[in-house]
């Protein structure tokens, strides 16, 4: 009787408790997040979107993951920073993936965000530029990437000089100042800049449209990463998805993304 009695006193406090039991088990409690660094390959724009779209949405955080978006420029070779392991990944293309290959390195290609190389040749207007097999006899200016992925392909298909190249520094001032220049950029950047120095739109020329097919902003991270942390990684490459397909909708939903981007690149517009 006195072991009924006990065990019933307890099933009765239990009972008793049940609300605060309940109200424990519904407490909030800090979420632990995955960690990753991720360095894009220039300094924030709009090309990177989707990274910050992700990021000031909230979408990493939800997928459990502390986003440490970290932007690009002309000093750092994010490539060796990834093989030198002081990120976890980076935005890169499908030629650094052939290099991969090719070095039996342990660094892997996941994702591909733009799957059209918006890589350009920007001339004059009314410079006769209207293609690019009116490239011969002009200065190009092109930098050290440029001439081992699509420059090779270039000359070859339009019977082009090494002779026409000079460096390109990202600086469009050497273009503006020659009116037989051709400069690199990327479609969605260059030209719009170019067009406010020069008060009219310049000739623009889409090295894809000439059968240059690559991917463009792809991922790249170690084979041990995507190994060992296939999940993480998963959820990773489907935050920055939903995160691309929110940003290119536009309107209201992306003004803090775009906020992001200008805090960490004030010269965007």
């Amino acid at each position: 009787m006195t072991a009924w009695r006990l065990n019933r006193r307890a099933a009765l406090g239990l009972l008793g408790a049940g609300p605060l039991l309940v109200a424990l088990a519904r407490r909030p409690r800090a979420q632990t997040l995955d960690k990753l660094s991720f360095q894009t390959d220039w300094r924030a724009e709009a090309e990177h979107g989707g990274f910050y779209q992700a990021l000031a949405a909230g979408l990493y955080r939800k997928a459990g993951i502390d986003c440490d978006l970290r932007q690009g420029g002309p000093s750092l070779n994010i490539n060796q920073l990834l093989l030198a392991g002081r990120i976890d990944m980076c935005v890169s293309n499908s030629f650094q993936a052939f290099t991969f290959l090719r070095e039996e390195a342990p660094f892997v290609t996941i994702a591909a965000i733009f799957q059209k190389d918006p890589q350009v040749l920007i001339a004059h207007p009314g410079s006769g530029v209207t293609g690019l097999d009116k490239l011969k006899g002009h200065t190009l200016l092109i930098a050290s990437g440029g001439r081992v992925t699509y420059w090779p392909y270039l000359r070859k298909k339009y019977g082009l000089s090494d002779d026409q190249l000079r460096p390109y520094n990202f600086n469009m001032a050497p273009f503006l100042a020659d009116k037989n220049a051709v400069q690199q950029g990327f479609l969605s950047s260059e030209p719009y800049s170019i067009q406010q120095a020069l008060g009219q739109p310049p000739e623009v020329l889409l090295i894809a449209d000439a059968g240059f097919s690559a991917y463009q902003t792809t991922i790249a991270i170690s084979r041990k990463l995507a190994t060992e942390k296939k999940e993480l990684i998963g959820r990773f490459v489907d935050a920055t998805l939903e995160g691309w397909a929110q940003y290119l909708k536009g309107g209201p939903a992306i003004e803090a993304a775009n906020a992001l981007i200008k805090k960490d690149n004030p010269a965007m517009r």
